[in-house]
C-alpha cells in the first residue's frame, strides 16, 4: 500500500510539473480576430508593440501542414531574441469557411507569442499578394507558409526569408537588421 502511494505521489508530482511548465503566458499573446483595423501590412507595423524593431512575419494557415511543422521551430529563434528588438508577426491566412476557434486554439497550443492577426480576405488577397506580386514568381504567389523580415524602420527587407528551421540563415538575416 505505501509503495502504491509512493508512486501514485510521484506520478502527481511529475503531471503537475509538466503542467506547470507547458502553460502559456497569455499576456505575450495578442490576437486580433478582425482585421478591419487593418487594411495593410504598413497598418498593422504602426501598432505600438513593432515601435523600433525588427519584425519576423510567419503567413500560415491552420489547414496547411508546413506551416504547423515548422512551429517547434520557433521557440530556439524566441530564447535567441529574448532580451533583443525583435517581434513577431503572425498573419493567418484566410479560408473559405470559419476557422476562428481552431486558429485561436493553434495560437496558444504553439505558443504564438506576438502579435497574431486572422486576416480577411482583403487584406491577405488585395492589399499583400496583389500589392505586392512583383515581389514574388508566379508560381509562388498566395503560397503559405510565406515570411518576411522587416526593419526597424517598418521596410520589409526580405520577402522570401528563411524558414524557422533553417536557423543559421534566418539568424544571420535577422541579426544583420538589429
Amino acid at each position: 500500500m505505501y509503495k502504491a502511494f509512493v508512486l501514485f505521489f510521484l506520478v502527481f508530482l511529475l503531471a503537475k510539473s509538466n503542467t506547470a511548465h507547458s502553460q502559456v503566458d497569455k499576456s505575450k499573446i495578442i490576437l486580433y480576430g478582425d482585421t478591419t483595423h487593418f487594411n495593410t501590412i504598413e497598418d498593422v507595423l504602426k501598432l505600438p508593440y513593432f515601435k523600433d524593431k525588427v519584425v519576423y512575419v510567419d503567413i500560415w494557415g491552420t489547414g496547411c501542414g508546413p506551416c504547423i511543422k515548422e512551429f517547434p521551430n520557433l521557440r530556439g529563434m524566441k530564447e535567441r531574441y529574448k532580451n533583443k528588438p525583435v517581434a513577431f508577426l503572425y498573419l493567418k491566412s484566410p479560408y473559405d469557411f470559419d476557422d476562428t476557434k481552431e486558429w485561436k486554439q493553434m495560437v496558444y497550443k504553439y505558443k504564438l507569442q506576438g502579435v497574431n492577426i486572422s486576416m480577411s480576405i482583403k487584406f491577405y488577397s488585395n492589399n499583400f499578394w496583389e500589392k505586392y506580386k512583383d515581389k514574388y514568381k508566379e508560381q509562388r504567389s498566395y503560397g503559405i507558409p510565406t515570411y518576411l523580415i522587416i526593419s526597424k524602420r517598418g521596410i520589409i527587407v526580405d520577402f522570401d526569408a528563411p524558414r524557422p528551421g533553417n536557423k543559421e540563415k534566418l539568424y544571420k538575416l535577422i541579426d544583420k537588421e538589429i
